[in-house]
């Protein structure tokens, strides 16, 4: 009995460290699986949990590289606005008009695969000239005023406005914006990024967003919403002083979801399958030697 003992006991004792070193094994195989870093925005910045941007604002060309982990990708493109600008004539008259809005585009889906070609519009100089087209690819937001797409409509903005007072000698004009036509004084209002991405979850609406393709106003009045990218330029009159201001350039806002890339650490399948083995190994020898014990001690 003596000798059985001590072979049980050796037994379980084998048994037990093969067990424990499958166990202590299982967490390292684990701890071997693939870690993966925080958000990787690239190029860009996370503006809220989730969501990468990358935002264009000023008159120029540009290329966009995408991270690899990119999932979805969509943008808001917005024309340059048209410059104000006052028509004099040789006995004081005048004519003065604000500028119209750029138009404002969404799309929905850009591929990430390749480099994006940028092109955002510069804002119309103060003689009426026109917003430059901003462009993703081969989708273009028109700037507003002579040749530009203006309003979302697709309808030009060229001297867009209303008149305040009716005709020469002296008359003003408030500039059409992307989200529609002027009355009084007031510009033609302009749109949100989300308002134009209606339900995108890339560009949920916030408090305090900017608005974007607003007409020029009449005498400098500004609307209560803070302005954004392509604005037409406003005029302002003072007694027998007119001036006018130039268009604002338009913008490029991309914005994304990436994944979560992988930080390069790979998974042995064999060490896990190893390892629950012999813990699974390990409980049936001890079960059958304690069973075989047992067993021993009643034909006893």
């Amino acid at each position: 009995m003596i000798g059985d003992s001590m072979t049980f006991t050796r037994l379980t004792r084998n048994v037990a460290l093969a067990s424990g070193a499958g166990l202590a094994v299982v967490p390292l195989a684990f701890a071997a699986t693939p870690s993966f870093a925080a958000t990787d925005c690239g190029e860009g910045t996370e503006v809220t949990a989730g969501i990468c941007e990358k935002a264009y604002t000023t008159a120029g060309n540009f290329t966009f590289t995408a991270p690899s982990s990119v999932a979805k990708m969509s943008a808001v493109l917005v024309g340059g606005g048209q410059g104000g600008g006052v028509q004099l004539f040789p006995g004081g008259e005048f004519l003065a008009y604000g500028g119209g809005g750029g138009g404002v585009l969404f799309v929905d889906s850009v591929s990430p695969s390749a480099p994006v070609a940028i092109s955002v519009g510069a804002g119309g100089a103060a003689d009426f000239s026109g917003g430059g087209d901003t462009t993703v690819g081969t989708h273009v937001a028109g700037g507003g005023g002579v040749g530009g797409s203006g309003a979302l409509s697709g309808s030009p903005q060229e001297y867009a406005g209303f008149v305040v007072t009716p005709g020469p000698p002296a008359a003003l004009f408030s500039g059409g914006g992307a989200g529609g036509t002027p009355t009084d004084c007031a510009a033609g209002p302009g749109v949100t990024a989300s308002s134009v991405a209606a339900g995108s979850s890339l560009f949920p609406a916030v408090l305090g967003e900017s608005v974007f393709g607003q007409g020029g106003s009449c005498s400098g009045i500004s609307p209560l919403s803070e302005p954004g990218a392509g604005k037409g330029g406003d005029v302002f009159t003072d007694g027998a002083t007119q001036s006018a201001d130039a268009g604002a350039d338009g913008a490029v806002i991309l914005r994304w979801t990436p994944g979560l890339p992988d930080t390069g650490v790979s998974i042995e399948p064999w060490l896990i399958g190893a390892s629950v083995a012999g813990v699974l190994g390990g409980a049936i020898l001890a079960s059958g030697a304690l069973r075989a014990r047992r067993q021993g001690r009643h034909s006893g």
